[in-house]
């Protein structure tokens, strides 16, 4: 069964990667060949946080992201949009009958290509999906009966890989871009070291909205 699991993440692994690597040479094919539009701005949203485990008794953490996005437009149905976020992960834990919380702080960068559908000019439905690179800045592990303490670094990885599969809707109108999604994204990347039992992933589900001015057009 852990062979088979290692086995499916490492398959999803590659598929994001490979998506990430493909969203990379449209964008400098298209760049080659055609102005494209380019909107950038500030988003924000609630993150619903929780581990995949084989045990801990966790359950979900609701928490927050915040950053920029860009979205290059590079076609009337295609786009790129990269991302460079606070993103609040973790999970809560049950000890002994007490609610202790987990918390994880990472920096985010999202590669996102977006398929879209235009209604009217105006109207985007898209899918997205794409790569995550995420750093973490911090960790804690608030218990009921001592307070908050901080986890020892060796005991967590810095750096994880994940990928982000979504949908949502994109609004044009004239230079302003309006941009709101829901994606769910999966760690790749066992947040344990080496030297440690610790073998967990981060999942969570995102619903995030960003407005930021456009600038040109695809042709």
């Amino acid at each position: 069964m852990e062979a088979t699991k290692l086995n499916l993440t490492n398959s999803l692994k590659k598929v994001f990667l490979g998506i990430g690597v493909i969203i990379l040479f449209l964008i400098c094919t298209v760049q080659a060949n055609a102005q494209a539009g380019f909107s950038i701005g500030p988003k924000a949203g609630l993150s619903v946080n929780d581990f995949s485990s084989d045990d801990g008794n966790y359950s979900a953490r609701v928490a927050w992201a915040a950053g920029l996005f860009a979205n290059i437009q590079l076609g009337e149905m295609f786009s790129v949009q990269p991302e460079f976020l606070i993103h609040q992960k973790g999970a809560t834990q049950n000890v002994n009958g007490q609610k202790n919380e987990v918390r994880l702080n990472y920096f985010s960068v999202p590669l996102l290509g977006k398929i879209m559908i235009p209604i009217n000019g105006m109207f985007y439905p898209h899918i997205l999906a794409g790569p995550v690179y995420n750093y973490r800045l911090n960790a804690k592990y608030t218990a009921s009966d001592n307070g908050t303490v901080s986890f020892n670094d060796g005991d967590l990885k810095r750096t994880e890989i994940a990928g982000a599969l979504g949908a949502g809707l994109d609004i044009i109108s004239n230079n302003v871009y309006f941009n709101l999604d829901a994606r769910y994204n999966l760690g790749f990347s066992d947040l344990g070291d080496n030297d440690n039992n610790v073998n967990i992933q981060n999942r969570n589900w995102t619903v995030m909205a960003g407005i930021g001015l456009r600038f040109g057009s695809p042709k």
